[in-house]
């Protein structure tokens, strides 16, 4: 395939398919590499996304039990401000009927409200921190899938790239113009 050209640009003539062989295969390569990067890159933001979202899970029910066990607590103070109201209507020698045991009625009515108030409040957040929760996964699991189809793309890419430069038909068949020159229609 010698042209009888010397030097450095006989050279390059003399093997431009071999360069354009190995600048293909690298491109290939490279495309390849990237689309690796691409999946693990989405691998890893997968599980970190499951790892924030299993976190979020156990926080929420470390929570919902900490207000459960402060629920107990309440009622055990309900209970012994109600023995407390007893003994000192016991103590006076009134009757528990009237305004005695409608103090206490109220007393009761009061904590039963405040018990109720709290045990909404609580599984409302616990709800809210189990939706966050399952948002969170969702979204990593999204992520995961558009690595997943930016390095097929990539991969893609790479491969129609180096075929249509293996066939002519890449950047290289495209004439080269000078800087100005317009394109006759």
């Amino acid at each position: 395939m010698a042209t009888g050209a010397t030097g450095f640009q006989g050279f390059m003539r003399d093997h431009a398919r071999e360069f354009s062989l190995f600048g293909n295969g690298v491109s290939l390569v490279g495309g390849a590499l990237s689309a690796l990067n691409q999946y693990q890159a989405g691998k890893a933001q997968k599980a970190a996304g499951l790892a924030t979202a299993d976190n979020m899970r156990r926080e929420a029910q470390g929570a919902y039990d900490s207000a459960l066990a402060d629920e107990y607590l309440q009622r055990m103070n309900q209970n012994a401000d109600a023995s407390t109201a007893r003994a000192a209507q016991a103590a006076s020698g009134f009757m528990s009927t009237g305004t005695g045991n409608m103090n206490e009625l109220t007393l009761m009515k009061q904590y039963e409200h405040g018990i109720a108030q709290a045990a909404t409040q609580r599984e409302n957040q616990r709800r809210s921190a189990l939706y966050q929760a399952d948002l969170a996964e969702w979204q990593a699991r999204q992520a995961a899938r558009a690595s997943k189809r930016g390095a097929l793309g990539t991969i893609l890419g790479a491969v129609a790239g180096t075929a249509l430069s293996l066939t002519g038909f890449g950047m290289a068949a495209v004439p080269a113009m000078k800087a100005g020159q317009v394109l006759n229609k």
